[in-house]
């Protein structure tokens, strides 16, 4: 059992070095590059390194990208800085209406029922409840619904 481990783990490294081949680079007739896993015939190949480079963020960008890139990134942080002004357009300020105006009818709604509830008939210890209800309902109706 053991045995098999073994192996397997060899085998993996063995895979794992092998992959670890090199692309060369060579220029054609015409000047035109191509790739290969083989050096040229010429023997003017290029080793193209693989793998992630570590050179400088934005090392392949021009001077003027860069530029840019810093200065946007300069806007970005004085954007964060500044409070964000609320500026609602007009469908955004209709539906805050509309939604207003729905709590505003389930209120009067609920202050209805609660008045109906008294006027009813109630057991002494729900009325108190029922009124505080009552006093709530109609504080915010008279806050908050004209």
């Amino acid at each position: 059992m053991r045995v098999r481990y073994v192996l397997g783990a060899m085998a993996l490294l063995l895979v794992g070095l092998s992959a670890r081949a090199e692309i060369y680079r060579c220029d054609g007739a015409f000047g035109e590059p191509s790739y290969s896993h083989r050096p040229c015939r010429e023997g003017s190949s290029q080793a193209v390194p693989l793998g992630p480079t570590r050179d400088a963020e934005g090392a392949g960008l021009r001077a003027s990208e860069r530029a840019w890139l810093r200065e946007r990134e300069q806007q970005r942080a004085a954007q964060k800085k500044r409070p964000k002004r609320s500026v609602k357009t007009q469908s955004e300020t209709r539906q805050a209406e509309i939604r207003q105006a729905y709590r505003c009818r389930t209120k009067r709604r609920a202050l209805d029922a609660v008045k109906r509830e008294l006027r009813r008939g109630y057991k002494p210890a729900k009325g108190e409840r029922l009124r505080a209800r009552r006093r709530a309902h109609a504080d915010y109706i008279a806050t908050f619904c004209s």
